[in-house]
């Protein structure tokens, strides 16, 4: 609302300047002197952008942070996902919470002393990584083993999943119930990438 108000000063500062409704105000008030008007004009426009200004700015800020909140719960549900596709500890083999791609990455995920983790990069493999992106887009583990592979295959596209995978690893960062593999990896992405740049 402020800001049309602040449109609207500004336009009746701008209307103000027009020499026949300048001449006009003149006449009605004598002791109006050319410059004084001309103060007048300046301020009333200054004013309108300002609260117009001051009011989007306020706007943005406010997207920005609905934005951020947004996709924060975004990310919520896939922080609870580790690298083997479970949410939820096990009871006698059984998980409490199942998830659609409960244990996919026992057959395909090398686990190097809970510390790195490295993939298979057979073609069952690879199809296996696109397949649970497909179930779930936001799994960012997957990407990162697409980017590993695609790389071992000097496939360019290995870029633009690493890039996906970082960016979904950094959403899931900002969530403190997050899985410590999403840290691991994270680092992992961060340094395949910067094995191109120093390249």
């Amino acid at each position: 609302m402020m800001f049309w108000i602040g449109l609207v000063i500004a336009f009746l500062g701008g209307v103000l300047s027009i020499p026949l409704i300048s001449k006009k105000i003149k006449r009605m008030f004598p002791r109006i002197k050319d410059n004084s008007l001309d103060k007048i004009v300046f301020a009333t426009v200054t004013v309108g952008l300002m609260i117009s200004s001051i009011e989007h700015i306020q706007s943005e800020i406010e997207n920005e942070e609905l934005k951020s909140r947004i996709s924060g719960r975004e990310y919520e549900d896939i922080a609870k996902y580790n690298i083997y596709g479970n949410v939820s500890a096990k009871v006698m083999g059984v998980p409490i919470v199942k998830s659609p791609i409960q244990d996919w990455g026992k057959e395909f995920v090398i686990n190097i002393g809970d510390t790195l983790f490295d993939c298979k990069c057979t073609d069952s493999a690879m199809k296996k990584y696109a397949e649970v992106n497909e179930i779930l887009p936001l799994y960012p583990f997957t990407y990162y083993f697409l980017a590993k592979c695609y790389k071992e295959h000097n496939d360019a596209r290995w870029i633009i999943k690493a890039k996906k995978a970082k960016e979904i690893l950094k959403g899931i960062n900002n969530i403190s119930a997050k899985q410590k593999d999403h840290l691991i990896v994270l680092t992992q992405v961060d340094e395949l990438l910067n094995e191109n740049i120093t390249k």
